[in-house]
């Protein structure tokens, strides 16, 4: 089993050549899924990801989470605040 399927393809680095045959592929979209994704900097081995992932210091990957999931924190409740404005607005 592997990581990548007709949606999902991985890339160990950007190699201009290999990342266009892929959009290519996206593009004929035989199976009418809307395209793909592409995922640079992961590499592949025996059908898993190979973590971490390329350019990112292992001992920053915990820091890197943690600011990640407090933007995402203040995004989601600003979106609902907004979200609950307007219904109450609409009342």
């Amino acid at each position: 089993m592997s990581i990548e399927w007709e949606r999902l393809e991985v890339k160990a680095g950007w190699n201009p050549e290999s990342v266009m045959h892929t959009i290519c592929a996206f593009a004929n979209d035989i199976n009418n899924w809307g395209g793909g994704y592409i995922i640079i900097g992961i590499s592949e081995k025996n059908g898993r990801a190979e973590l971490p992932p390329i350019g990112i210091e292992p001992d920053k990957i915990d820091a890197i989470q943690k600011k990640r999931s407090h933007k995402g924190k203040g995004r989601r409740q600003k979106l609902q605040e907004q979200k609950n404005r307007r219904f109450f607005e609409r009342a």
